[in-house]
């Protein structure tokens, strides 16, 4: 029972509580490939997500959590509140709060989980306090670099193997610290994807 103890102490593990696929939009997931997506592989995201799942399984009253549970717009929305403070708390570090407002006031204003450049330059443009925004990051491109190395958005590439998105947590390594996007580089064409924890808290729609 996920609500009275650990895996761990109960000497079980993933499959014994979450033994069951996730919805999103018009695709399935494995539970545990689910979560992933949700974090950048912190174990403070996996934690938290299994605190939000106890506290539903107990709002419920329920011994093991649901799918249904998981899909709900209270655990999402939950888990996204997390993401964006845990966000929020890092940027601190460089910006003040007014500074990190009218950045997330204009990330807002995207409305889309994916996007082109093109778009992004126009949306940057149209933005009615692009004024205030450059006086603190310079311009649109200085904003999504910003939003690579904060893990927000991820950039599609392609390989011999096929399609695959640059995520700047699973590239950083020791030897690879200082891995970067720059903008100065990318088409009109190059697609962008926000991480999937930013959606409800940033209005981003599920495409």
């Amino acid at each position: 029972m996920i609500c009275a103890g650990s895996a761990q102490e109960n000497g079980k593990d993933w499959n014994d509580y979450f033994n069951f696929k996730i919805k999103r939009g018009n695709m399935e997931f494995e539970s545990f490939n689910y979560f992933l997506r949700l974090t950048t592989s912190k174990p403070r995201d996996f934690v938290k997500l299994l605190k939000i799942t106890k506290e539903q399984c107990e709002r419920n009253n329920v011994l093991n959590p649901t799918a249904e549970i998981i899909q709900a717009d209270f655990f999402q929305r939950s888990y996204s509140t997390y993401f964006v403070d845990s966000l929020r708390s890092a940027l601190r570090f460089y910006y003040n709060e007014q500074d990190i407002k009218l950045l997330f006031e204009f990330i807002k204003s995207i409305r889309s989980r994916s996007f082109i450049y093109e778009e992004y330059k126009n949306k940057w443009h149209s933005f009615r306090k692009k004024e205030k925004l450059q006086q603190k990051f310079e311009n649109g491109n200085k904003i999504l670099e910003l939003m690579f190395d904060f893990n927000m958005i991820a950039m599609k590439e392609y390989a011999y193997q096929g399609r695959y998105y640059r995520w700047k947590y699973r590239e950083t390594t020791i030897a690879n610290y200082d891995c970067n996007l720059d903008a100065n580089q990318i088409e009109n064409n190059t697609k962008f994807i926000f991480h999937w924890a930013l959606e409800k808290e940033f209005g981003l729609y599920l495409i």
